[in-house]
Formats: structure tokens, sequence, C-alpha cells
């Protein structure tokens, strides 16, 4: 496929459809069942699932059909951070042939932190992802229409009238 990656129905909708160009209503809607079934290697890795899990399921944003890519940002984001603590233990430089090199877990966590911030990406947990998405906030509703918002209905016409109970 060539040219941009379409974006998510459902992101351009909480971003108010900038293009103004009709959205697709045949779209897939996968299933978001309420328990996640999913086994992440590593603790840090289950750290990341029980950290950011119950918060993109809330907002609706991780489906059933998520999850692998879901537990592969998590394995990137602990395999980062274990590259970087044994850098940081080590230091940036070894010697090695009697020169000094860069460190080898470097590149590994760049390209862990590179992959990371794409799947977040994806999942609307960057800033800049966030930018791009609105969230509908609930209409406040007055006391009145919460005690009395049945007793009366408006009619295609205009005109009030009692709803039937």
């Amino acid at each position: 496929m060539r040219g941009r990656k379409p974006k998510p129905t459902e992101m351009k909708r909480r971003a108010g459809n900038p293009g103004k160009r009709k959205l697709p209503q045949a779209e897939p809607r996968p299933r978001m069942s309420a328990d996640i079934k999913a086994g992440a290697i590593g603790k840090l890795a289950v750290e990341f699932r029980e950290r950011y899990l119950p918060e993109l399921r809330r907002l609706k944003v991780l489906t059933d059909v998520d999850v692998a890519a879901f537990e592969l940002m998590g394995a990137h984001y602990a395999t980062a951070w274990n590259a970087a603590r044994r850098i940081q233990r080590e230091g940036l430089t070894r010697v090695s042939d009697g020169f000094m090199h860069k460190h080898p877990l470097l590149q590994v966590f760049r390209d862990n932190s590179n992959a990371f911030r794409t799947y977040a990406a994806e999942f609307g947990m960057t800033p800049s992802a966030r930018s791009r998405i609105h969230v509908e906030e609930a209409e406040q509703l007055s006391l009145a229409e919460v005690l009395f918002g049945e007793a009366t209905q408006v009619t295609d016409d205009g005109a009030d009238q009692d709803a039937k109970r």
C-alpha cells in the first residue's frame, strides 16, 4: 500500500473530523472483553501492562485484537529499560582491542525506545498523538433536566408533548 497509512476512524471522530470528509460506516469494530488474557515477558513488561492496561481499556483504545501489539510494546519498554540500567552500571564506553567503543547496548536501547515510541503513538500514549485526539465532554444537565428530563419530549415539529411512561 502506497502513501500514508489511514488514520483510524475513531481517532478522526475524536479529533472532530478535521478533513470534513465522510467517515466510513462499515469499519470493523473489534470486541472489547472486560478481561485480558496475555502473558507478558518479564517483570518490567508485567508492571507496564498493569500500569497502562486499565486506562487504555477505559478510554476504549485497546480492543481484543490489539493485545499482541500492546504486549510487544511492553516487551520493548522492558528491553529498553533493562539496557539502560546495564549501561548505567557499566558505562557508555567499553575497551576492546585497546580501543574505546560505545557500549553495544546503546543501540539496543535506541532501537527498543524507537519501537516503543511507535507503538505508543498508535495507542495515543504520546503527547503529540494525544493532541490530535478530541474527547467529547459529557453534556452537563441541570437539576431540573435530571429530575424532569423524561416529563416532556420534543417532537419533530418542535412542540412539547408529555412523554408516555
